[in-house]
């Protein structure tokens, strides 16, 4: 990582005087390096791999998709 982009965010969290603010940045920075990193698969239980793996094999049959004229039609609804 380039430093000057470092040296640039410690600035920011520096001028932060907001407790609660800092906290808020480094949860969002925590979760994008674990989303990266791989690591929310890896949080999921053995329920929720299987769940999700299994919707995700669906996703490739036709005949388990909605026509998106449909799913638009019954959203609509909601709006």
């Amino acid at each position: 990582m380039n430093m000057l982009v470092k040296e640039k965010l410690q600035e920011i969290i520096r001028g932060i005087k907001d407790e609660k603010k800092i906290q808020r940045y480094y949860t969002l920075i925590s979760h994008l390096e674990d989303m990266q990193e791989g690591n929310l698969y890896k949080s999921l239980t053995d329920q929720q791999k299987d769940i999700l793996e299994s919707t995700y094999n669906k996703s490739f049959d036709s005949d388990q998709l909605l026509d998106h004229d449909e799913v638009k039609s019954n959203f609509y609804a909601w709006l």
